[in-house]
């Protein structure tokens, strides 16, 4: 896989990819190199891979917080 070369463990993770998991990336990673032509019907997107979260009650709430803590800790 030359075209991305900063990223040389790509192919091995695709490579441990289910079939309906293989698929699903396709769909999504053909949208980057050939977009559909004008006026052609596209497909709903199926992302099976993007699961429901389950975390504390007020994560939301303390989003920018969290955030925040990041930026902190990688600047430091």
């Amino acid at each position: 896989m030359t075209a991305a070369p900063q990223h040389p463990d790509l192919h091995e993770l695709v490579d441990q990819l289910s079939p309906a998991q293989a698929d699903a990336v396709r769909a999504v990673v053909i949208q980057f190199v050939s977009p559909a032509p004008a006026g052609a019907e596209t497909l709903p997107r199926r992302l099976p891979f993007i699961g429901t979260l389950a975390a504390e009650e007020d994560l939301a709430e303390r989003s920018e917080e969290i955030l925040e803590e990041i930026v902190r800790r990688n600047a430091g």
